[in-house]
């Protein structure tokens, strides 16, 4: 895994670092507002605040939004994001 944009290049991630599902996810009601998919936003269910995520060795793990969500998503699934919506 190399998600050298943030600082973490040749990183290997275990079970507990893997996400397999996220919660409250929702669509946004409104199309001038439009959401982004796996990433908090105020239409969720915890708003921009972030999200509760089962890890893959059975824990689940609060993960605050902002640039902290981005780093554990990339850790996890490696898209090569490397800001906030």
């Amino acid at each position: 895994m190399s998600t050298a944009p943030l600082g973490c290049k040749v990183q290997i991630s275990g079970p507990d670092r893997i996400w397999l599902i996220l919660d409250g996810d929702r669509f946004s009601p409104n199309p001038a507002e439009p959401d982004h998919n796996n990433f908090p936003d105020k239409c969720d269910n915890h708003g921009l605040a972030g999200l509760n995520v089962l890890m893959c060795d059975g824990q689940v793990e609060w993960i605050q939004g902002g640039m902290n969500h981005v780093r554990a998503f990339e850790a996890s699934q490696d898209q090569n994001r490397t800001q906030q919506y």
